[in-house]
This record gives structure tokens, sequence and C-alpha cells, in this order.
């Protein structure tokens, strides 16, 4: 089923990063995650507390009687709460007419809350499909970035410590990035008779790569100090959020479902790391290849050692094994002599 996405950004380079990722994402159907799989993942997850199964009395607001994860409750309460309804029924829980949303006062006990949890795929497949593919990619992007913090932050404390700890990397990576500028322009400067003069294909390409990464770097470090490390609390959440409404074949212009998260923002985060570590690696095969054209067997020498270290673990392990395997070996050829000598002489 076709779908499209009307995106509403407010930066340009997260709009150039988001457009390219998401979209490569759909299109590789890397991301195959089903509504289903959030029904028993981070439902199930957040739902562990016995404390949030309450019963409706009158004249109370509940705001624990539905806890689902913030981020997909952002993106679309009633989506959340669909799915709630339908981990209800799947689990053989209690009935759904004596649950309430979230903050929702009951008038009267014996009155019956009636809701709509009886939602067919082919109401939900465009908005579901496409909030899966985020919060299926959010996942990934947590795992080496601070997504996962920024969207677990509610007090302004949190958001203070978040922005501070993002200066610190940035600055830090900033400083990191001008010293391999200052290798980077001594690799240039070097005569060609230089035994670190980038002279073979390898090494040309390596500084090739080394420079334009270090440079994009401090031009994406300088952008985030500015736009990002003195904002004030709100125009740092304001900044950072990813504006997103998914909508189907049959809405119109402007309306459909909208989808809040801070994934693009938390790449753009990490993006100056991550440049600094592909210059350092690109420096690296530099030396690497001005030593081996210096020396190979010392370049092989010093690469066995360190590849024996970082191995040594898995060498005792074998280590041990052809020992034990050794011995029983030598075990059983030892008791089949002592048969054959036995029968020999009996």
């Amino acid at each position: 089923m076709v779908w499209t996405g009307a995106i509403r950004m407010r930066r340009l380079p997260s709009a150039l990063l988001s457009c390219a990722i998401f979209f490569i994402a759909a299109a590789s159907g890397a991301f195959e995650t089903t509504s289903d799989d959030i029904c028993s993942g981070l439902i199930t997850q957040y739902l562990s507390d016995a404390d949030d199964w309450l019963t409706p009395t009158a004249g109370r607001t509940y705001t624990n009687t539905i806890v689902l994860p913030s981020n997909l409750l952002e993106y679309s309460p009633d989506y959340a709460f669909d799915l709630w309804c339908r981990t209800l029924k799947d689990d053989g829980g209690p009935s759904v007419e004596h649950w309430v949303r979230a903050d929702e006062e009951v008038a009267s006990v014996s009155q019956d809350i009636e809701l709509d949890c009886d939602v067919t795929p082919d109401e939900i497949t465009l908005p579901h499909r496409a909030q899966d593919v985020l919060l299926g990619f959010g996942e990934t992007v947590a795992s080496f970035t601070l997504l996962r913090e920024i969207e677990a932050a509610v007090e302004q404390a949190e958001y203070v410590d978040i922005q501070t700890q993002l200066r610190n990397e940035w600055l830090k990576v900033g400083g990191v990035l001008m010293g391999l500028m200052t290798l980077e322009s001594a690799a240039f400067a070097l005569t060609a008779d230089s035994l670190l003069a980038p002279t073979n294909l390898i090494a040309r390409f390596a500084i090739a790569v080394a420079s334009i990464a270090t440079a994009a770097g401090l031009l994406c470090d300088a952008y985030l100090l500015l736009r990002f490390s003195r904002a004030s609390i709100q125009a740092f959440k304001r900044r950072a959020e990813d504006g997103y409404r998914v909508r189907g074949e049959n809405d119109l212009p402007g309306s459909g479902t909208p989808v809040r998260t801070y994934i693009m923002f938390a790449i753009l985060a990490r993006l100056p790391l991550l440049l600094a570590l592909l210059a350092m690696a690109c420096i690296t095969a530099l030396l690497g290849a001005a030593a081996y054209a210096l020396s190979p067997l010392a370049v092989l020498g010093v690469l066995s050692v360190v590849s024996g270290v970082l191995t040594l673990r898995y060498l005792f392990w074998a280590l041990l094994w052809t020992v034990f395997a050794v011995s029983r070996m030598s075990a059983i050829v030892s008791r089949l002599y002592m048969r054959v000598v036995r029968s020999v002489r009996g």
C-alpha cells in the first residue's frame, strides 16, 4: 500500500539528513517492525508494575491508569491507546470497559466506559507503518547516541544535564579535530622524498578523506555549539525536535498523525565525533602505509603482537581445550594399549 509523508522541518541541515536516512530505511525495508511487535515489546516492557492495573473510582482523576512509553504516547495518543486495548485482549486481561484514559475523571463508578478498541488493520495501516519505521530506526539510533536520554527527560534539570553533556562533548571533539587538522597540514607540507609523504594511492586517499572529514567535523561542531550549547531549554527542545506529519492517501493536506521525535538531532549531535573517528582511522592508515614502506617485517610483527593480546582469552581457551583433548586421547590410547597387552598375555 502506497503512503506519503508530509514532513515539516524547521531547519535545512536536519531536513537533508532526515530525508536521506528516512527514505533509505523505508526503501531498503531494513526496519520491518510491526504493530504486534510493539504490543509484545514496548508496551509489555513498560507495563510490568502491578500498581498500573487500577479500578476506576468516582470523582478521581487517573494519571497512572495507562502507562505507555512516553515517545509512543507522544506520537499519537489514539494510536497508543488502540495498542493498549489490543494488548489487553491478547493477554486475556481485564475488560476494556473498566479502564479509562490517563487524566480522565470518572463521574460514576456504575457508569460503563465504552472504548472502541476494535480497530481493523486497514484503518491504521498507514499511520502504523510510518510510526513503526521511526520506532525501529529510533532503537538503532539510541544504541550509539543520547536519544534514549533525551526522550526520557521530563524535568528541566534533566534537559540541562543533557545540554551540558553535549556541550562538553562538542568542545572536546573540537579540540581533537583541531589537533588532527595540524597533523594533516603537516602531511600536506611534506616533500615527496619524506617518509611520511603520501606518495602511494592508499596514502593519498587516506590523507584526502581525513582532511575532508576533519573540515566537515569542525563545521558541524561549530554549528552545534552556536545553535544549541547556549540556547534556553525551551529553545533547545524546540530546535532539537523533528516535526513530522504522516498522512494516508485519503487525508487532506495538512492533516494526518503528528510524529515528534529527536532521532535526527541525536544523529546530528554525534556527527562531529563520528567524523573525528573517521579522520583518526585515515591518519592511522597513512602512518601504517608509511611504516610498511619502510619495514614490512616490523609492521607485521607489531600487528601480530597486538592481535595476539586482543585475542589472548580465546587463545587461552583454545590451549585449555587442546590440553584437555590431548589428555583424553592419551587416556583412551593408554586403556586400549593395556587391553591389547592383557589379551596377548591371556
